[in-house]
């Protein structure tokens, strides 16, 4: 995954969903300080699709590390 925006087809395959649910539901996404990013989908999103979600029906996607950063990790 690249540090762009994560498309409907990525997330799809995060969620083990169609993109087509993803499009459908997805609302909102946003970058996160730690440089993860969140996505929220609708509160109508059918339950059958939302099992890798959160209570709250986000998904916080982070990114691998960059094998290059040679940063102490915590």
């Amino acid at each position: 995954m690249k540090d762009a925006i994560p498309t409907n087809q990525e997330v799809a395959a995060i969620l083990g969903i169609d993109e087509a649910s993803v499009e459908k539901f997805r609302q909102e996404t946003h970058r996160l300080q730690d440089g993860a990013w969140l996505v929220q989908f609708a509160y109508w999103m059918p339950q059958e699709l939302r099992q890798g979600l959160t209570g709250s029906f986000t998904l916080t996607i982070t990114l691998p590390p960059d094998p290059y950063d040679r940063r102490e990790r915590e």
